[in-house]
């Protein structure tokens, strides 16, 4: 598993200047047991980044921070490739 690899950050509220993400690749990762709190409600999904990429042009994935994220390893992966 390897969270080495950063493909971006970005400022998530403009006129909140002190809040920013980090966005990392993630690689090698095996899905796990979840511990979930009672208040939570988490669908897992596992799609490919074509996919990912075609539902954020399709408006189904809009979280800026998604957005941004799949966008960048996209192009990480294809200028890898």
């Amino acid at each position: 598993m390897s969270w080495k690899t950063t493909v971006g950050a970005i400022l998530v509220i403009l006129s909140v200047p002190d809040e920013s993400g980090a966005i990392y690749l993630a690689q090698g990762l095996t899905q796990g047991q979840m511990n979930l709190e009672a208040s939570e409600d988490i669908e897992v999904l596992r799609v490919s980044l074509a996919d990912a990429i075609d539902w954020v042009f399709a408006g189904k994935i809009t979280d800026s921070l998604s957005v941004m994220g799949l966008l960048a390893a996209q192009r990480k992966v294809s200028r890898d490739a």
